[in-house]
């Protein structure tokens, strides 16, 4: 999870949530549910500027 944050940008860091999402789909279902349903929570951060 630590690498979704550490993206230079909104795209990166939403492609690389999926990325982590897709890999738990098959072995725990139910916590990649969890997750693709906090997405908007859990990448709000995402939407602010970063600092230089």
């Amino acid at each position: 999870m630590r690498t979704i944050l550490d993206h230079p940008d909104a795209t990166e860091v939403h492609a690389s949530f999926d990325r982590v999402v897709k890999t738990l789909e098959t072995k725990l279902p139910e916590g990649a549910a969890h997750l693709e349903d906090a997405k908007e929570d859990l990448l709000a951060f995402s939407s602010f500027p970063r600092e230089t």
